[in-house]
């Protein structure tokens, strides 16, 4: 069951139904035939936004059949509204004492597209005739969003977390930490090479502002609010939003208590239309800047990559070619790769300096591999300094890389003006195609999939 805050907007209102109806979902029914139902929502989805009701259905048995407005709507019983299932979009019209019930009334019908339009309190839905029971008034509904995995992930989902804080003021917003308190590992897993991480906003940027879920895990949570796995545009999905989808839904969550299971959203133009891009780098930058102590030695780095026309290639293999499925997922990208985005990025800027960063464990093969390349220095840190690597990434005029969260966010954070930055095209294998990494304007896209497992011996068929 979908269930979401129906765009009050026109045009986006009218931008939904018409998506959904190319989608096959022609059929527009509202559910409640009282004062709220026949007298408000239909005259604002009729005369406001100009859509064809072709039915109502109700509970009450006594209005089947009935025509009960003045272009002669008939009411059906549920199990006529049952047949639909599949390309109805069935608009819940019903006061807050009936609408939960309902609800689950319709999920379990399995109708497929559902638009509550509860009058809420301070809803345009809302006449002065509405009762609103005193607990409703007081009531706050929560969004919970899960945090998970490494620095790089954990900074989508910071990215998130600013984002509903500017489009919903007054709706308490948390995170759910409880993903690294998890002491058993499930040793059939090929993500437990990539585990090990703790939550590292408040330790590597000083951010201590963020409300963290203290007296709930998520399987208590289960049974108690929505639960939602992720989006794609206007609905809910358990795969992550590819980056051609605008993530609309976000900006329209429902009125309920909400948790994000898998709030990470590698996707940018959310962040554009709450116009919040800026906010979210500045204050990274800030606080990485204040909160990073470098050696002796990573601030001769730094220096000279503040002080040459600097560029960072991020190599990531180790962790990911351990295992033989996390292989056929992630792009390992082969040295072909990085030569063509070396080649471009050549032609693009003189006078190049690179900075080959890694893992410690993966040092001397990029020794070994990118020993073409004149004076070329070679950074390797331990996963507990990852917030080194970041700063240094970020300081580089220029970014080369393949699949990497964390130098996704280097890329990003540099606010040099004519920065080249290219990566590859596809980020991993998503089912049943591969998704493509986020990129901003002028990002340079490199087709990798020819470009993959070069020593692990995987085909990619």
């Amino acid at each position: 069951m979908i269930h979401y805050d129906f765009p009050l907007e026109p045009e986006r209102a009218k931008a939904l139904i018409a998506k959904l109806n190319s989608e096959g979902c022609n059929v527009l029914c509202i559910f409640g035939c009282g004062k709220f139902g026949i007298e408000v929502a239909y005259t604002f989805l009729t005369e406001k936004l100009g859509l064809k009701i072709s039915f109502f259905c109700d509970n009450n048995s006594k209005l089947y059949g009935k025509k009960i407005t003045k272009d002669s709507i008939e009411v059906l019983a549920p199990v006529d509204l049952q047949k639909y299932a599949q390309k109805v979009v069935c608009f819940s019209c019903l006061s807050i004492k009936y609408q939960n019930d309902v609800l689950e009334q319709l999920g379990k019908m399995q109708i497929a597209h559902i638009i509550p339009l509860t009058p809420f309190l301070n809803s345009p839905f809302l006449p002065a005739y509405y009762p609103i029971p005193s607990f409703f008034k007081y009531q706050k509904s929560q969004i919970i969003l899960n945090m998970m995995h490494g620095l790089g992930n954990q900074l989508w989902i910071y990215a998130l977390y600013i984002v509903l804080k500017k489009r919903y003021p007054h709706r308490d917003i948390k995170i759910d930490t409880s993903y690294y308190d998890i002491d058993y590992v499930d040793e059939s897993s090929p993500y437990n090479s990539l585990r090990g991480y703790k939550y590292a906003l408040p330790q590597f940027f000083g951010i201590n502002n963020i409300p963290i879920l203290q007296e709930n895990k998520y399987e208590k949570l289960q049974n108690e609010i929505a639960i939602v796995q992720n989006f794609k545009t206007f609905f809910y999905s358990i795969n992550p939003p590819l980056e051609t989808s605008d993530c609309s839904e976000i900006l329209f969550l429902p009125k309920l208590n909400v948790y994000i299971k898998r709030s990470l959203f590698m996707n940018t133009c959310y962040m554009d239309k709450m116009m919040a891009k800026e906010q979210i780098r500045q204050t990274l930058n800030l606080g990485l800047e204040k909160n990073t102590v470098l050696s002796e030695h990573d601030r001769k780095i730094l220096h000279e990559i503040t002080n040459t026309n600097s560029v960072f290639i991020h190599v990531r293999r180790e962790d990911i070619i351990s295992s033989q499925k996390l292989a056929m997922e992630y792009d390992v990208a082969r040295m072909d790769f990085y030569k063509s985005a070396i080649k471009i990025t050549e032609q693009k800027i003189q006078n190049p300096r690179y900075f080959v960063f890694t893992s410690s464990d993966g040092l001397n093969y990029c020794k070994e591999n990118f020993s073409f390349l004149k004076k070329a220095v070679f950074v390797a840190h331990d996963s507990k300094d990852v917030n080194i690597d970041l700063l240094l990434m970020s300081k580089c005029r220029h970014s080369i890389f393949a699949f990497s969260t964390l130098a996704w966010w280097a890329a990003f954070l540099n606010d040099y003006s004519t920065k080249v930055v290219v990566l590859g095209k596809y980020l991993f294998r998503g089912n049943p195609c591969w998704l493509e990494n986020p990129s901003l304007p002028h990002w340079i896209k490199i087709d990798n999939l020819s470009y993959l497992f070069e020593e692990t011996g995987v085909s990619i068929e």
